[in-house]
């Protein structure tokens, strides 16, 4: 896996469609800013179930403005896996994005998790029959 980027507590709040503020986490992934609303993330890392990743557009101030993919808790419990709408697939420490939740710390990085090729190579063998004469 490879360092994408890195999801931190923003220092401001975001706003949505309707013009709620929303505290959220910032998460920039290879220059592009998004976000999770933080109760969102609670609820993903506490029952699993998915919360959306918003895109953040900062126009006197941050705000919230369309669904750019996924993020949900592993199998295994132990990570959250980010899924952007133009494929990317990315991971991070469920235990360290607990504890940027609580405020204990400040950072956490973020990991491309590479994926097998869609279409992998087929080796196909020459079978030629045996001819006689």
């Amino acid at each position: 896996m490879q360092k994408a980027g890195y999801i931190k507590k923003s220092g401001y709040h975001a706003d949505d469609q309707e013009g709620s503020a929303h505290q959220i986490l910032e998460i920039r992934i290879s220059g592009r800013l998004f976000g999770v609303k933080i109760h969102d993330a609670r609820r993903a890392i506490y029952t699993g179930l998915s919360c959306p990743v918003w895109k953040l557009k900062h126009s006197r101030g941050q705000h919230i403005t369309w669904i750019e993919g996924s993020m949900t808790l592993s199998n295994s419990k132990k990570a959250v896996n980010i899924r952007l709408n133009n494929g990317g697939l990315y991971t991070a420490s469920a235990a360290s994005l607990k504890s940027i939740i609580s405020g204990y710390t400040g950072y956490l990085i973020v990991s491309k998790i590479r994926q097998p090729a869609k279409n992998p190579v087929q080796h196909q063998s020459l079978i030629t029959p045996w001819i006689t004469a």
